[in-house]
């Protein structure tokens, strides 16, 4: 509270509520209007005059200039939602790494952190209270379609996941295959070096391309000057 609410100059009003239901939550309460030097409240909001391309005032049509009213602070702006929600996130998990906890919160929703899950619903106190003593609610039925649909989620992926590794792997075999078939049939390096006619070995083909032919299932070479 300190850091994010105090030391932009609000005043904060707390109470913990901890009844040993298994909801411990706190209150908050923030002031909207800053406190001028001398102590005294300062204005919430103040007018703002609406003004042209040329930067001159707007004349609203009945002796008056066109305004709207501005917030004095931005403490009221919701994109601070996101910074006291990542700030909460931040200091939960370094008290549970201080105590020794594995558990570690996230701020962000599944599909901000890219996991492809469906989340639970919220049960609340009153809720959370009947399950624990085995009476169901709809809100509880709802969180364990959630919890087995999720695990059947991830039955799939998995499955995906090895047919698509098992796939890969045959490929690779295949094209390992294909390639030394295709070296067997063109005369790959290793058929060029056991060529009975390399040109190396004939002065008269010095400096000329040795091509491979095949009639009738047998290896001719063909000679070509070359380029």
């Amino acid at each position: 509270m300190k850091d994010n609410f105090v030391d932009k100059g609000m005043c904060a009003d707390f109470a913990i509520h901890d009844k040993g239901t298994g909801n411990p939550h706190v209150h908050i309460m923030l002031t909207l209007r800053p406190l001028k030097e001398n102590g005294q409240w300062g204005a919430k909001c103040r007018k703002a005059y609406d003004l042209d391309e040329n930067g001159q005032r707007i004349p609203d049509g009945k002796g008056g200039w066109k305004n709207h009213r501005e917030d004095t602070t931005d403490w009221n702006d919701k994109g601070n939602v996101e910074i006291w929600r990542a700030a909460w996130a931040a200091y939960t998990n370094r008290a549970l790494e201080s105590a020794g906890r594995p558990e570690r919160i996230d701020h962000r929703s599944y599909k901000r952190q890219g996991i492809d899950k469906i989340p639970s619903v919220h049960l609340g106190p009153a809720a959370s209270q009947m399950e624990k003593r085995g009476i169901c609610t709809d809100k509880g039925e709802v969180n364990r379609q959630i919890a087995a649909d999720n695990k059947l989620l991830k039955e799939i992926k998995a499955r995906i996941t090895r047919l698509y590794q098992l796939v890969e792997g045959r490929g690779r075999e295949a094209a390992g295959a294909s390639k030394a078939q295709h070296d067997r049939l063109v005369g790959g390096p290793a058929a060029v070096e056991r060529s009975p006619h390399p040109h190396r070995q004939n002065p008269g083909f010095a400096g000329k391309r040795c091509t491979i032919q095949l009639f009738a299932g047998k290896r001719h070479p063909v000679y070509a000057a070359a380029s």
